[in-house]
């Protein structure tokens, strides 16, 4: 007699075959994997043919090239895209000299930027000191009319800014 399939699955799943197939299926999970796994890779082609050196006999190596005296790091204070470069391999430099552009043009942004807000904040300052000059109120003890000394209230001056030369 043939028996159902739901109660064919149901004896499989009962219990004493669950941790047999489930060992079966991963021992043949593994060896798949290792047997997959185990192809070597593909040769990568060359992508230009390599030099070929015209004497008959030379000596090649690789290595790293490094200074007789000491290693220079070379920075610069603002980052950019270099636009020009004006040295070439093998140049001798002298200290000072120019080895390359870097492009400026959001720095030069960055200052059209400040120089409005400073034209701006003159213009604020030109403002109110029009404005101070044409007040009339009295101070205090009878100082004046709109001075310096009597507009500004006490501990309020600003110490001098200093700049680097």
């Amino acid at each position: 007699m043939v028996r159902p399939l739901r109660l064919h699955l149901t004896t499989i799943f009962s219990g004493r075959y669950v941790m047999p197939v489930l060992a079966m299926i991963g021992v043949l999970g593994g060896i798949a994997y290792v047997v997959r796994g185990s192809t070597p890779p593909p040769v990568a082609q060359p992508v230009a043919p390599p030099t070929v050196a015209p004497y008959r006999s030379y000596i090649a190596g690789s290595g790293m090239l490094e200074a007789s005296t000491r290693n220079v790091a070379i920075s610069t204070p603002v980052g950019g895209v270099v636009t020009k470069v004006f040295v070439k391999v093998g140049d001798r430099v002298r200290k000072g000299e120019a080895l390359f552009r870097i492009d400026g043009r959001d720095l030069e942004a960055q200052l059209t930027v400040r120089a409005a807000a400073a034209a701006a904040a003159h213009a604020q300052i030109l403002e109110a000191q029009a404005l101070s000059r044409s007040s009339t109120r009295p101070t205090q003890a009878g100082r004046g009319f709109g001075t310096r000394e009597s507009d500004e209230p006490r501990g309020s001056r600003q110490p001098p800014i200093h700049r680097a030369a």
